[in-house]
């Protein structure tokens, strides 16, 4: 999307300028030469392309990456498991490293829970990594909530984390080996 959250409100990009962009990210890593080279820039200034840039990275849809020799993903992953340990005893933090990008990643609470079952050697199916998340909310003495009220019904609960967890399965698991991080 090309609507940034601002500290003086909301900022709406051209999509003539970011729809070519997002197109040409989505499909490889691009040089700041290849962004350059788009229709949509040729007769702008390279500071309208970074200002677009700057705001795809802020709103973390885009990542730069920082070219380079090729990285050791070990102790990334390390920090990465030491935040989902840290999840099991109630302290969320919402940021996990990527060696790749040199750099960190937002996530949140359902990405952790995800994560930690990846760590914790489960299987990546959708039951095992769901089963896997209530298990936490239950260590912790806790339930996952749905507009506020706590899921005290464990196939509610289930079923509730089983749509939380699929497309974190589907899009992040790919996304997040591709840059180290698992």
């Amino acid at each position: 999307k090309f609507t940034f959250q601002g500290p003086l409100g909301e900022l709406t990009g051209k999509e003539e300028l970011y729809q070519p962009v997002a197109d040409l990210v989505t499909q490889k890593p691009v040089t700041l030469e290849e962004l350059r080279a788009l229709p949509a820039f040729r007769n702008e200034s390279l500071g309208t392309l970074l200002d677009c840039l700057a705001l795809l990275i802020h709103a973390h849809q885009v990542f730069a990456l920082a070219p380079g020799q090729p990285v050791d993903p070990a102790p990334a992953q390390r920090f990465n498991r030491w935040i989902t340990e840290r999840l099991k005893i109630g302290r969320v933090y919402h940021s996990i490293a990527s060696p790749v990008l040199g750099s960190g990643l937002p996530v949140d609470d359902f990405d952790l829970l995800a994560l930690s079952a990846v760590f914790d050697g489960r299987n990546e199916e959708l039951s095992s990594i769901t089963m896997h998340a209530l298990n936490i909310f239950k260590q912790l003495e806790r339930r996952p909530q749905l507009d506020g009220k706590p899921l005290t019904d464990d196939g509610e609960a289930t079923r509730f984390l089983d749509d939380q967890i699929r497309p974190i399965m589907e899009k992040k698991f790919p996304l997040w080996r591709r840059l180290g991080v698992i």
